[in-house]
């Protein structure tokens, strides 16, 4: 599991990374191949998380708080205690 959580650690680092070389060049292909980088590893994070979800994991469960709003309006996200789990909270009766 530590290997596990090496692994999930580093990939905010290598889209950082990717990021980075994109904003520096002019190249549109490997401007491409950038942005296809960052998509992979955010595809992966994303089934990381599920993977962890569907174990029964938290992921650094005292990191996301239900409290923490993004904002003060009716219809408004919040974090969900799940890792990378967004939910809608709508008041309206629909």
């Amino acid at each position: 599991m530590e290997d596990l959580d090496k692994l999930f650690a580093q990939i905010p680092l290598e889209i950082g990374k990717s990021l980075e070389a994109m904003s520096k060049t002019n190249d549109i292909q490997e401007r491409k191949l950038h942005s296809e980088i960052i998509h992979n590893l955010s595809s992966a994070m994303g089934i990381f998380l599920d993977a962890m979800d569907t174990m029964g994991l938290d992921c650094d469960d005292d990191y996301y708080d239900d409290e923490d709003d993004y904002d003060e309006q009716p219809s408004k996200l919040k974090l969900s205690k799940k890792a990378g789990k967004k939910k809608l909270e709508d008041d309206s009766p629909f």
